[in-house]
């Protein structure tokens, strides 16, 4: 992969600039605290207890920044589309990248008010739109999964108002044909049979499937994790409200490791939770913060925190955190960037990784701070490392904070 890395300081100073004088603006118009940009490094993380960290002078530790280059924009849309909230992403077998994107919208109607593909296939090297699907198919898409067979997997966590559509998770061929179909279309519920709102879906090295509940974090809509069979069988399935191991307030992501364990994301409890392939509970994370999604490769497991705010998880910045996969422990940050209602700033809601670059999806909340500032219009962000290039795409490239 290549890009031409053309970056000149004064240009990427007046980008930041704007950005925190649009944000710091709009805060005090609204007697809201402003906008200020993190230190670079800092990892947003309070410092607590550690006493062999250095600290910035918020008393957050501070730690590098591995993927300090950014881009965005490098997807070509169709004339006319727009992004919609693009809160998913993952990668096919041939390398290039699948993006669900909620049909042009931020609302969650979107895709009923405007039922257009929302599963779009680019090409990882150019940004060139290589194939799209799924119109009139989903209501309000949350999730998607690519499997090691190439099978895109979709969850639909809303139900249409006459009741028909929705609320189901659907197995995608290639070339768009629905194969399987999990849950009553338009009937919530629970049991093995009906969701109450499925937000993520992903399959086991065996092919076994899990899929996660309970978006709001409330005891309305506890959340549980279910387990089906590679033929759609259900298996079993855990949860409830509270903080107990086992016990979920939003499970908001999942990913399997190299030893097959599952990491969930227990977001509204600030933490991460490890289960076997049984769902018996193994141990739980707390240094990754208000993790909206998250992702494993070779060895390190890569967070994204996309709403923790004063209100949400005091004293906690939003942004990427990197770690070991076998340790609580975070070794590096990437920082969020600034929102124009949003104090600490913003992260992406969904994140993919190769070879150590992070694709990171813009949901609704990271992609207005993306809107109007000249940095980007929504879709997936690109972060990499200052000696990888990317040929052929034409993003604007930028280093952030």
């Amino acid at each position: 992969m290549s890009l031409s890395l053309r970056i000149r300081a004064t240009v990427v100073l007046g980008l930041f600039t704007c950005l925190a004088v649009t944000a710091t603006q709009e805060l005090v118009a609204q007697g809201l605290p402003q906008w200020t940009p993190p230190r670079s490094g800092n990892t947003g993380t309070p410092a607590d207890d550690v006493t062999d960290s250095v600290l910035d002078d918020r008393g957050l530790i501070v730690l590098p920044n591995p993927n300090p280059m950014m881009i965005t924009d490098w997807q070509k849309l169709p004339p006319g589309r727009s992004w919609g909230a693009g809160p998913a992403g993952g990668f096919a077998p041939d390398g290039n990248y699948w993006q669900l994107d909620r049909c042009g919208s931020d609302s969650y109607a979107g895709c009923l008010d405007n039922p257009v593909d929302y599963l779009l296939k680019f090409d990882i090297n150019t940004g060139e739109l290589l194939e799209s699907f799924g119109a009139g198919d989903v209501v309000l898409p949350h999730g998607i999964h690519v499997d090691s067979v190439g099978y895109i997997w979709v969850a639909d966590m809303a139900a249409s108002p006459d009741s028909t559509r929705g609320l189901q998770v659907l197995k995608y061929s290639e070339q768009g044909e629905i194969l399987m179909r999990l849950g009553t279309a338009g009937k919530r519920g629970t049991g093995p049979d009906h969701f109450e709102n499925p937000q993520i879906v992903k399959t086991a090295p065996n092919g076994d499937i899990f899929i996660t509940e309970g978006e709001c974090g409330c005891p309305e809509n506890p959340g549980r994790i279910k387990k089906y069979s590679p033929d759609g069988t259900f298996i079993k399935e855990i949860g409830r409200h509270g903080n107990a191991p086992g016990e979920f307030k939003n499970p908001h992501s999942i990913a399997f490791d190299d030893q097959g364990r599952l990491f969930v994301a227990d977001r509204s409890n600030h933490r991460i939770q490890i289960f076997d392939q049984d769902l018996n509970y193994i141990s739980s994370y707390y240094s990754h913060g208000r993790t909206s999604a998250l992702y494993i490769e070779n060895g390190l497991l890569y967070t994204t925190d996309s709403t923790s705010q004063w209100a949400s998880h005091p004293g906690w910045l939003p942004g990427v955190r990197i770690g070991p996969v076998d340790e609580d422990r975070v070794t590096g940050f990437v920082p969020p960037h600034g929102h124009p209602t949003r104090p600490l700033g913003v992260s992406g809601g969904g994140i993919a990784v190769r070879d150590g670059t992070i694709y990171l999806q813009e949901g609704p909340g990271a992609r207005q701070g993306l809107r109007g500032t000249g940095l980007g219009e929504g879709g997936t962000v690109i972060y990499h490392t200052e000696d990888v290039s990317f040929p052929g795409l034409e993003g604007r490239v930028y280093r952030p904070r």
